[in-house]
């Protein structure tokens, strides 16, 4: 928990374009009809620039557990989301001395 890891997706597009919003949205409930980015309760830090291209987001979730995810991207005013994935977060451990 609160370590720092990074999360990367890409977007393909059959043309070049201009975003102003992709990021990745996660919780701990399952989403699988996401449709709003408010549909997750947290997100990355909102990246922007042309597709089709690569996207790195760094996330540090506090709370041990299961959290769902998905990368979104807001392309021609459309809600696009990737497949929903898992992570387990764990609380970190200390080794005995």
């Amino acid at each position: 928990a609160s370590q720092k890891f990074s999360l990367t997706w890409y977007i393909d597009s059959p043309r070049v374009a201009t975003i102003s919003h992709t990021a990745i949205h996660y919780g701990k409930t399952p989403k699988p009809q996401a449709k709003l980015p408010s549909d997750y309760p947290e997100k990355s830090a909102i990246l922007g620039g042309q597709i089709p291209a690569t996207f790195s987001a760094q996330l540090a979730i506090p709370s041990a557990g299961a959290y769902y995810y998905r990368a979104h991207a807001i392309v021609d005013s459309q809600n696009i989301w990737s497949n929903e994935g898992l992570i387990r977060i764990f609380e970190a451990t200390t080794s005995a001395q």
